[in-house]
């Protein structure tokens, strides 16, 4: 095993252990990742965030996480009140849109031709860093960030990462989730740094699931 630095990091808060990891991922049949929100660091987002397609989640027939995320090395998308960039998963796309067009496309009023999209070919590995809405998970989310970024630069790997908001579950943190394109994503839960060599391999370059750390698809 490499040695980042960060490898053998504590986790900086005492566990509780007292809920089963297995099946505790919510149902989502969608999500939607909204990345030209106005918050450049994850320090910044409040514990309670107006999301632009709110009431579109709420009137969808399917079930929609829409999260506010940050990608690590990647350029912030300019904020705008009327136009969106994010990326839907399980697609694996990136779309640009006007909050209009891009709800009518969740509720299948419209098809994806009405949007600008962009394949999403590498993994994303994101990571809850919500630290307004839980301590726990602003505080170990840059450990395991950092040691995602230092092992993929090391061993020279190509897959994106970064934070993500509020998912549901923080007693669980670290919470990670792997998103590929055309796949439900892994979940996994009470993630230290030692774990992020092995989800590497295993989860991200693999599709094999660690069954220790596994909250669920």
């Amino acid at each position: 095993m490499l040695n980042t630095g960060c490898t053998h990091c504590q986790t900086p808060f005492e566990r509780d252990l007292s809920k089963p990891l297995a099946l505790s991922q919510p149902y989502v049949d969608r999500y939607v990742i909204h990345l030209n929100h106005k918050y450049s660091t994850m320090a910044d987002i409040p514990s309670r965030v107006v999301l632009p397609l709110l009431t579109t989640v709420r009137e969808s027939p399917e079930v929609i996480q829409s999260t506010l995320g940050i990608i690590e090395g990647a350029d912030h998308p300019t904020h705008d009140n009327e136009q969106m960039v994010v990326r839907f998963y399980p697609e694996g796309i990136l779309a640009r849109g006007t909050v209009e067009a891009i709800s009518l496309y969740l509720k299948s009023e419209s098809d994806i031709n009405s949007l600008q999209v962009e394949e999403i070919s590498k993994p994303l590995v994101m990571v809850c860093g919500h630290a307004a809405r839980d301590a726990r998970c602003g505080t170990i989310a840059p450990l395991l960030v950092e040691e995602l970024t230092a092992v993929a630069k090391l061993q020279g790997l190509d897959f994106d990462v970064g934070y993500i908001t509020h998912v549901g579950g923080h007693i669980y943190a670290g919470n990670l989730i792997i998103f590929k394109r055309g796949q439900l994503p892994t979940w996994y839960g009470r993630v230290d740094p030692h774990h992020i060599q092995g989800i590497i391999q295993e989860s991200v370059l693999g599709n094999n699931i660690i069954d220790e750390l596994y909250r669920g698809r």
